[in-house]
């Protein structure tokens, strides 16, 4: 009797282990299910899982693969993904992405409208950045590392809680309107290497108090600095074209800021800075004497009917 009772018991223990191992099997199995992948490209997820690892055979993520998601908050993306499609994660519930060394490129609108979306890491094999990736997303603090080379653009512009922005040396260009509408954004480095900030760059960034522009930028776009909160700035020496047409530092949804310009290449054209609206505040132009910035403050001067406001230069 005792045997039997030791064999029933047996039998419903291993019952017990093979409907656990049936259980994990059918778990792993939906799991990978949930993916659709054709030659390495995942197209679509179908899964309702709240943390989401890209499996290891996927090479890229396709164009609205998780599209409009709203139960994924976060994603961890394998190093095996050279490339993350257009539109891949926009508009999902993400909080957090996490992208491993080894992916190459991040598409045009990838995590746009992820508004939840407050942490990513984006890793040093990452090589370009495409147009609106961010916009509309809560990042506060985004550090995009040496080796990214190339910005859409738009790339980083519509952040509106991002007040903090490291950028690498590898970047010689920020593109148009990389940064607009950034409106909690305070301060700005421009890393050494850079040779071009294009139209717009900065446009509407009311809380940009802060713009670091070193030695080598060659190049500064219409209205780069439109709309912000800049008293003082440096222009240096190597920038030898300005935008003119419609001034970098002119001013609509703002009231007037810039206070003070120092110009160090005496040659620069800087007779339409501000636009040619008329100035709100009187302005501190600092130069070379008989500088381009010399004579721009004897215009601004002569032509009160215009500008309103007088400008005083001091000569270096």
């Amino acid at each position: 009797m005792k045997q039997i009772k030791k064999q029933l018991l047996k039998a419903a223990v291993l019952c017990l282990v093979m409907a656990g191992i049936t259980a994990v099997s059918a778990r792993a199995g939906a799991e990978e299910g949930d993916f659709v992948i054709n030659n390495g490209i995942l197209e679509s997820y179908s899964g309702s899982d709240n943390e989401v690892i890209i499996p290891e055979n996927v090479e890229e993520i396709g164009k609205k693969a998780f599209h409009k998601n709203k139960t994924i908050q976060k994603v961890t993306i394998s190093g095996n993904v050279k490339k993350i499609g257009n539109y891949a994660f926009s508009e999902c519930a993400l909080k957090e992405v996490v992208i491993m060394k080894g992916t190459r490129e991040i598409g045009r609108e990838s995590f746009s409208g992820c508004r939840k979306l407050t942490r990513i890491t984006i890793p040093g094999s990452v090589e370009k950045i495409g147009s609106s990736v961010f916009s509309d997303c809560a990042i506060k603090k985004l550090v995009i590392p040496e080796g990214v080379t190339t910005m859409g653009r738009w790339a980083l512009s519509g952040l509106g809680k991002l007040q903090s922005i490291q950028l690498p040396r590898s970047l010689k260009k920020i593109p148009k309107n990389a940064f607009e509408a950034d409106t909690s954004l305070k301060k700005v480095v421009i890393p050494k290497g850079c040779t071009t900030i294009g139209d717009r760059a900065f446009w509407y960034c009311p809380k940009l108090k802060e713009v670091i522009i070193p030695e080598g930028v060659k190049k500064i776009g219409e209205g780069a600095f439109k709309d912000t909160a800049v008293k003082k700035i440096t222009i240096p020496k190597s920038v030898s074209v300005l935008g003119n047409k419609y001034g970098v530092f002119t001013f609509s949804e703002t009231p007037q800021s810039i206070t003070e310009i120092t110009i160090l290449n005496p040659g620069l054209k800087v007779k339409n800075i501000f636009g040619g609206i008329p100035l709100q505040k009187p302005v501190t132009i600092k130069g070379y004497k008989n500088s381009t910035a010399d004579k721009f403050a004897s215009y601004i001067n002569k032509n009160q009917a215009k500008f309103k406001k007088p400008a005083k230069f001091v000569a270096l």
